[in-house]
């Protein structure tokens, strides 16, 4: 006979427990997707992470596991085959590098041990043979959940950049953030990620991700395609710097070319698909509530990959 009393608490290292405050929060009704109230949280949510990261650059929000998050990272910053060094402290390092490499990149694992930290003298004297600078990112992660190896990310940072080296140094901090320190700009860190289920103490189910000026620069020569992006989703990109919408336009479900939908604007989102909706498109309150984007009737839907959610 199994005798149960009181409250029962996960003991895992996550999900964690949700306080009664977020759970009494979860039972509010949904808002009208299209009230003021909603673009108004909407903006603020996305204010909130790069506040948690402590970092000046923008962040974003995904509906994804850390898994998802660690693709959108690779994605948005990475071409097909270039070289990421991973620096292997426990199983989500090497996870994250393996997820890399699926994705087409280069990866090289500078050798560790899940008894201990990585040490950054070792990181340091790797870089410095990098001569040519072929290596593009550097993945590290904070705690790594299946070590327990707690890295320290702001000694890894100085060695980097006393190395002299351009690469972007990336983090994962899933098991960290809200746990302990972590300071984004302070340490160095061009891109960082996290989770909504661990320090956050939120239901499982959002990635949270954090980028400087330095990689959303890069950002823009990235190349790398993944599976996870095909349609409409991967090409909707908030002029505002938000997350993209993750939806067709709003004036015919067929379009997927935001680029050259309804204003005919140079702006990569369609007009009518920006956080400031429900604006009515400028093709439909000139022609009726019949009338289609220009770009359902001169585009063909893309087909094959396309890259993940864009910064």
């Amino acid at each position: 006979m199994v005798v149960r009393a009181g409250r029962e608490f996960l003991a895992i290292p996550g999900p964690t427990t949700m306080p009664d405050e977020v759970l009494r929060a979860m039972h509010r009704p949904a808002l009208d997707i299209y009230s003021d109230q909603m673009v108004e949280m909407t903006e603020s949510l996305l204010r909130d992470p790069s506040g948690l990261f402590a970092t000046k650059g923008r962040s974003y929000i995904y509906i994804a596991n850390g898994h998802g998050a660690w693709e959108a990272v690779l994605t948005n910053v990475l071409s097909r085959g270039d070289k990421v060094l991973v620096l292997e402290s426990g199983r989500f390092a090497i996870g994250w590098g393996n997820a890399a490499a699926a994705m087409g990149a280069d990866v090289e694992v500078l050798k560790g041990d899940w008894r201990r930290a990585v040490r950054p003298a070792e990181v340091e004297a790797r870089l410095r043979q990098d001569k040519d600078h072929r290596i593009k990112a550097i993945l590290a992660v904070q705690v790594d959940t299946a070590s327990g190896a707690y890295n320290d990310i702001e000694a890894i940072g100085k060695a980097i950049k006393a190395a002299g080296h351009p690469a972007l140094f990336m983090v994962d901090a899933v098991a960290s953030l809200g746990c302990m320190p972590f300071e984004m700009d302070a340490w160095g860190v061009d891109v960082a990620m996290s989770g909504s289920q661990k320090g956050l103490m939120a239901p499982p189910g959002l990635g949270f991700v954090a980028a400087n000026d330095r990689a959303r620069e890069v950002h823009k020569t990235a190349g790398l395609r993944t599976p996870i992006g095909t349609g409409p989703s991967a090409r909707a990109a908030s002029t505002t710097g938000s997350m993209p919408a993750q939806r067709p336009c709003i004036c015919c479900s067929r379009c997927v070319n935001r680029s050259t939908c309804c204003s005919r604007k140079s702006s990569r989102t369609c007009s009518c698909a920006t956080v400031s909706w429900p604006r009515r498109c400028a093709a439909r309150s000139r022609s009726g509530p019949k009338a289609r984007c220009s770009a359902s009737t001169s585009r063909k839907p893309a087909s094959g990959p396309t890259r993940s959610p864009p910064w």
